[in-house]
């Protein structure tokens, strides 16, 4: 069954299998679909062939992706169709790159024959593909379409934001690590906290250091730091709770939880003199914790005699 009318003069559909669904694909839907590149010649040679590549092509509509006519063709496909395309040689141009593209993320460390005879400045380290950059011909895609995700359906990559998109992200990111983190399902939390943080981060590097909306930006990164650190100290990465902590403290020194986190961590890795500062620190910044201070304090020195008997012990064996 053909969906809609297709009359791209330089592209001749063929439908293999219908498919099961027909949704019309708006600007910034993602796409994927399976492959398959052929030469027009008598042994329809294969040229790519996203199966083997080990993965589906993935476009968003819309983004200037270099090779437009594959736009073109699946916003003439149902879900689930498989479609032959033959499309002219004046289309194709960016075809070479964008295979190479695919190749080489596929096999990134595979050394290959390079073809640089002569002038050709071009040169893509595969045979075939030179062979097109130095002539360009029809080629024949058959294209299976998996799935069309609209715009909000799918998690957008951090290219395809605006600096208002990345803004708007970081509320989103803060409560859905919030209700992760209420689950007990720390590392998820963490994930969706350190986004919120890289879209501030990047956001504050387009901004002088200290002046009001560096600081605006920095004032919503501080709590969900801290929140990160918290996750971190759950599930024992201390060293980043510490680095995390000394960030928060950095700006705002009378920081309670900040600073409270960070004293659990130093005593987690046995920086005695450290946790020690911090947990002399807390009672001054809030009286109400002085309770549990003392009870850390007491914990504190028992590591501290457990040292001392441990170097004792040492000195001994070394004596006797």
């Amino acid at each position: 069954m053909q969906i809609g009318n297709f009359s791209e003069p330089k592209i001749a559909k063929t439908i293999i299998h219908s498919g099961t669904e027909f949704k019309p694909i708006k600007e910034g839907a993602k796409v994927k679909f399976h492959f398959v590149t052929r030469k027009c010649d008598d042994e329809k040679t294969v040229i790519d062939d996203s199966r083997k590549l080990g993965k589906p092509m993935e476009l968003v509509i819309g983004k200037k992706f270099k090779l437009e006519c594959w736009e073109t063709i699946v916003q003439a496909m149902a879900i689930h169709e498989v479609a032959s395309f033959v499309v002219d040689k004046s289309l194709l141009h960016a075809y070479p790159l964008v295979s190479k593209t695919l190749r080489d993320a596929k096999n990134p460390d595979k050394s290959r024959n390079r073809h640089c005879c002569g002038q050709m400045a071009y040169a893509l380290e595969y045979k075939d593909l030179n062979e097109l950059m130095r002539k360009t011909e029809n080629l024949e895609f058959i294209i299976e379409l998996l799935s069309v995700e609209e715009p909000g359906e799918y998690e957008q990559d951090t290219w395809q934001l605006t600096e208002a998109d990345r803004l708007q992200e970081v509320p989103k990111l803060r409560e859905e690590g919030n209700a992760l983190y209420r689950l007990g399902k720390y590392a998820e939390a963490a994930e969706k906290y350190s986004r919120a943080i890289g879209f501030l981060d990047q956001l504050m590097l387009c901004e002088k250091p200290n002046e009001i909306e560096w600081k605006e930006l920095n004032s919503k990164r501080l709590p969900i730091l801290l929140n990160y650190a918290q996750c971190k100290l759950s599930l024992g990465d201390y060293y980043d709770v510490i680095k995390h902590c000394d960030t928060i403290t950095e700006y705002e020194p009378e920081n309670v939880k900040a600073v409270f986190r960070r004293a659990k961590a130093h005593m987690a890795v046995w920086n005695k003199e450290e946790a020690q500062r911090d947990l002399e620190l807390l009672p001054k910044l809030d009286p109400s914790l002085q309770s549990t201070v003392n009870s850390m304090l007491k914990e504190l020195a028992e590591m501290n005699k457990q040292t001392e008997t441990e170097i004792k012990m040492k000195l001994q064996g070394k004596l006797f």
